[in-house]
């Protein structure tokens, strides 16, 4: 069926749907039924999983903007409508990739894929210079922690630890246990090259990890043999940035390195804990020469986002946003990742808050502020789509006073004992004790928030969970809101929880608890027309 007739027959079947709502209170037009229509469409065979840059994923675009249009909610750009396009990244190999190691009159080559490998986001060039030592690589002046302080990098190979210092201390500056922005590569990356340096090399950080040795295990994953069927994509203008190669070497030839300094690997990794950051350890006599030949290929894709605009003339430039990810995992042949509760149960939320604005509209109520209502792609590749938001905002982030972000919020919070990776740091769990609960994340960033929201959940009477702000599941940092708080706006992500379903095949409509969530989005329509009519905004802490 062409698109523009799926667009409108999808339509349709909701519309028809719908019951009169004229009279209706306009919190009470969301139902669960409405809530199980919008779900079982978007989480439909025929939708395939929703992957970014697939047709399914542009056709969930479309239909999140004929909705809006629907409703006569407003296109947030007054230039390209609903849509905010920006650019992903994928990179590839090209040609030929070496690294040598030279010392006293030696050379050592070392072996792609056993012994290093590009970083994803490197750029192509070809390097040699003399390394240097720097820790974990971090300048953070106002953690009181700077590697670079008192060394002059250019025109060297800087030498760093992947992660961060007092990686898993709760106490830790860093974040506590939550992986800071700061651990990440690439900002690492951009330090170095700010500084001078020809070329960063990262090791393992053998004193917080057990080390692999070598990187034959790793290298398939970041650079598989044959395209994933997934594509790993980048934010082009992050990619874009970097201009010096950036290498990953095994903890085996970090070993080596270390040796040079009469030092071993694990006394680097725990010199480089010290407070404020390491005393930089040059490594003399050697000289690496590296060749790094990636290829980058860009994709455009967007987000969908429509604005309500507030009715006081003093408050009105300032908005609350509400948001939610409508990408998911694709399938693999038949079977199909339809991501229900991860995310169309937020998009569905979505989509009834802002029909209950709508309803609001037409009865001449509006809050003061504006209300911006965004659907956010390429959420399952790192949060691009709100990454891009933040790095070309359509309102100043400056204006932007609250951000509500619905993920996950049909299901009840199921955590199996040795349940492995995907739920580190997760205590055990049954659904039936989450039959009623739902996980605020971001509430420590700002108190004003939390509060918003629990007086809003009065008569609603969710049972609110404020566990996982700083967690070595990471949370705070896995879904959409997380853009705005590292840029200090008050955020929360609302969150029913992880479950033995997620990013497998069985998340599906059927599974949802449509009660509950009916509950959980009349609570963010609540407290988003709460925070954008009142007197002054929310603080971040």
């Amino acid at each position: 069926m062409p698109r523009h007739l799926l667009i409108g027959a999808l339509i349709l079947l909701v519309v028809q749907s719908y019951e009169s709502q004229e009279n209706r209170d306009f919190e009470t037009s969301i139902t669960n039924s409405d809530l199980y229509r919008e779900v079982s469409l978007l989480a439909s065979d025929q939708m395939q999983g929703r992957l970014v840059s697939s047709p399914e994923n542009a056709i969930a675009a479309e239909y999140i903007e004929e909705r809006f249009k629907s409703f006569g909610i407003s296109p947030a750009s007054p230039t390209t409508g609903y849509r905010q396009l920006f650019n992903v990244t994928t990179v590839k190999l090209f040609g030929e990739n070496e690294l040598a190691v030279k010392s006293n009159n030696n050379s050592k080559i070392l072996t792609f894929s056993n012994d290093f490998f590009p970083e994803p986001f490197s750029d192509t060039g070809t390097v040699v210079g003399e390394p240097i030592f720097l820790g974990f690589g971090i300048s953070a002046v106002e953690l009181q922690h700077d590697d670079y302080e008192d060394v002059d990098v250019t025109g060297r190979i800087v030498v760093v630890l992947e992660h961060e210092p007092n990686e898993f201390d709760p106490q830790s500056q860093f974040s506590g246990v939550v992986a800071s922005e700061y651990g990440r590569s690439r900002r690492k990356t951009l330090e170095a090259q700010k500084r001078g340096a020809v070329a960063i090399i990262f090791i393992e950080d053998v004193h917080n990890h057990t080390p692999r040795g070598t990187l034959t295990g790793l290298t398939p994953y970041i650079w598989p043999e044959h395209p994933r069927r997934t594509p790993q994509y980048q934010l082009s203008s992050w990619v874009n940035e970097i201009e010096i190669p950036a290498i990953r070497i095994s903890s085996d030839q970090g070993e080596f390195l270390a040796q040079q300094t009469n030092r071993t690997l694990q006394e680097w990794a725990s010199l480089a804990e010290t407070k404020g950051g390491v005393t930089t350890i040059p490594i003399p006599n050697i000289s690496l020469s590296l060749k790094i030949s990636v290829s980058r290929e860009t994709t455009t894709v967007e987000n969908i986002i429509g604005r309500i605009e507030g009715t006081d003339e003093n408050l009105k430039d300032e908005t609350v946003i509400i948001c939610a990810h409508f990408d998911h995992d694709g399938a693999n042949g038949n079977q199909i990742f339809n991501g229900a509760d991860d995310n169309a149960s937020g998009v569905a939320g979505l989509l009834e808050i802002a029909e209950a604005y709508s309803l609001a509209r037409k009865n001449g109520r509006r809050p003061r502020r504006s209300i911006l209502l965004a659907a956010w792609n390429a959420e399952e590749q790192g949060l691009l789509g709100s990454w891009a938001y933040t790095v070309e905002p359509l309102i100043p982030l400056a204006n932007t006073t609250a951000v509500i972000n619905m993920d996950m919020i049909g299901r009840n919070e199921e955590i199996p004992t040795g349940g492995g990776y995907r739920f580190t740091g997760l205590s055990p769990q049954t659904a039936q004790s989450n039959e009623n609960t739902v996980n605020v994340i971001g509430h420590s960033y700002s108190q004003d928030l939390r509060e918003s929201l629990e007086t809003a959940n009065t008569g609603i009477d969710l049972d609110l969970k404020f566990l996982y702000d700083n967690n070595r599941s990471n949370l705070v940092r896995r879904s959409d809101q997380w853009p705005f708080l590292y840029h200090k706006i008050p955020s929360l992500f609302v969150h029913t929880g992880l479950h033995p379903d997620y990013h497998t095949e069985r998340d599906t409509a059927e599974k949802l608890n449509y009660n509950k969530m009916a509950r959980i989005v009349r609570l963010v329509y609540r407290t988003s027309w709460k925070l954008a009519d009142s007197n002054t905004p929310p603080n971040f802490n």
